[in-house]
């Protein structure tokens, strides 16, 4: 399932060091800014414009398609991979499962599906329903869990509040439903605090700490009771394992910084922190018109710095650039914390980007996507990457290889451990479930997979906060 993210970590140290065919990288480019182009573009521009902008894109792409084509052929490094291991059930065992932890593995077929359950105690297989069943049930739960993120036009108050009553009560009958489907005899035989998954389809993408606790005579989520954590798949995990085992051989946990924080980025010429800055001349970018300021993001990035102590990097407004992180200075730090927008494009995920100050010190527009193209190319000895933005753990969904899109690519550039999110996040709830997390995790020493679980934990236990504002954030990658 994983075997093209594999020779992709397989040849991390040999592409970073390559030089990059000068043709393609022009082409690249082209690519990139014709995107960006496209993306920009406001609701009312001609629609001549519009296919102009297709047409080229399309036509760089074809001819990226074609040349790698002919380096593949040409070049023996782009063919020559390691082909990886294929683990047995001991390996398995050895590598994730123990007295505590448990693997799920599932499959969706169009006639019906499977997980099989690893425990110290051996291997069971349960039936799941079909593909098309799962999907439809997992799409409508996702659109009632996330109903508040949700504007209606000409709709009032008391309208909004009715309809978000009655998506809470369809959500609870239907996450029951799809629970008992699932995991009803999962958690039964499971008999473990932290369940590892490899989803199929949309079971990658399903929020299961927001699920309740199968066959309960009341809804209680089951995050009350498990840790849940998403891996792309065994021999990945075994990959990533083994690449934090070499960094922790070469530097030492003392001597490096603790904490960099990238946040509350410069999107608009109309942003109050340009009036600083001294005779600028200062144009609309595209940005402009789509992103708006996350002042919350902005508070919570020096409540984390102040946390984490002095040795922190705090890259805040009009110092959140692209061109920080590009440049290399983020390579120490154990974890890195992004909490800006995201951009996901599921038709072609190396153009997903992070969402950084597009205007500079002088008031001149920058380049402010950080795309997955950049990120891959980053030299990373990270523990945990946070991207505090929205849907940040999506992706293509690519069949036998997973959701292909910005988690992915940190790992790939070095991090062990990634915490993106599933859906829209309300500035405020983030800013509360991540002062949380990070008390946990600096202050209390939890590791990174405990920190969350107590966090949402914490916040589902209250009876005023609901799934939506705590569930969103999952771990991807490895834990020990």
């Amino acid at each position: 399932r994983s075997r093209a993210f594999l020779d992709m970590l397989d040849q991390a140290d040999v592409e970073r060091s390559a030089q990059v065919h000068p043709e393609l990288a022009v082409l690249e480019r082209r690519r990139i800014s014709l995107f960006v182009q496209r993306q920009t573009l406001g609701s009312g521009s001609e629609l001549e414009r519009q296919a102009s902008l297709d047409h080229q894109l399309a036509a760089t792409e074809a001819a990226i398609i074609e040349l790698r084509a002919s380096l593949r052929a040409s070049d023996p490094s782009w063919i020559e991979l390691r082909q990886p291991e294929i683990l047995d059930f001991a390996a398995m065992r050895d590598e994730v499962v123990d007295s505590e932890t448990a693997l799920l593995h599932s499959f969706l077929g169009e006639r019906g599906g499977w997980l099989w359950l690893a425990t110290s105690r051996g291997l069971e297989v349960f039936d799941l329903p079909d593909r098309t069943q799962v999907e439809q049930d997992v799409r409508r739960l996702l659109e009632l869990l996330t109903t508040r993120s949700r504007v209606e036009p000409g709709e009032d108050l008391e309208t909004r509040r009715e309809r978000i009553r009655r998506a809470d009560e369809d959500y609870r009958e239907l996450s029951q439903r799809l629970s008992n489907a699932l995991l009803g005899n999962v958690l039964n035989h499971a008999a473990a605090k932290r369940i590892a998954v490899v989803g199929d389809g949309p079971l990658a993408y399903l929020p299961l700490a927001a699920l309740p606790i199968p066959h309960a005579e009341t809804w209680r989520p089951s995050v009350l009771e498990h840790e849940w954590i998403y891996l792309p798949s065994v021999s990945v995990l075994r990959a990533l394992n083994r690449q934090a085992e070499r960094r922790a051989e070469v530097s030492s946990e003392a001597t490096r910084p603790r904490l960099a924080v990238v946040a509350d980025p410069v999107f608009s010429t109309a942003d109050p922190r340009l009036e600083a800055v001294s005779n600028a001349q200062t144009t609309r970018t595209g940005l402009d018109r789509q992103f708006l300021r996350l002042p919350q993001s902005g508070a919570e990035a020096r409540e984390l710095a102040e946390l984490a102590g002095p040795d922190s990097l705090l890259a805040v407004g009009l110092e959140a650039q692209a061109d920080l992180v590009r440049s290399g200075r983020l390579q120490p730090y154990d974890i890195l914390h992004f909490a800006t927008h995201g951009v996901i494009e599921t038709q072609h995920p190396e153009l997903s980007a992070l969402v950084l100050s597009s205007l500079d010190a002088a008031g001149r527009p920058i380049d402010g996507f950080l795309r997955l193209s950049d990120i891959y190319r980053l030299e990373l000895d990270a523990e945990l990457v946070v991207l505090s933005a929205c849907e940040t753990a999506l992706g293509q969904e690519m069949r036998g290889e997973g959701l292909i899109g910005l988690t992915r690519g940190f790992q790939y550039a070095g991090a062990s451990t990634v915490l993106a999110s599933l859906w829209v996040i309300q500035d405020r709830a983030t800013r509360d479930l991540m002062g949380r997390f990070y008390s946990y995790l600096l202050r209390d020493g939890l590791s990174t997979v405990e920190a969350l679980h107590s966090a949402q934990r914490d916040l589902a236990a209250n009876p005023a906060s609901t799934p939506y504002h705590w569930a969103g954030f999952v771990i991807q990658g490895g834990w020990r």
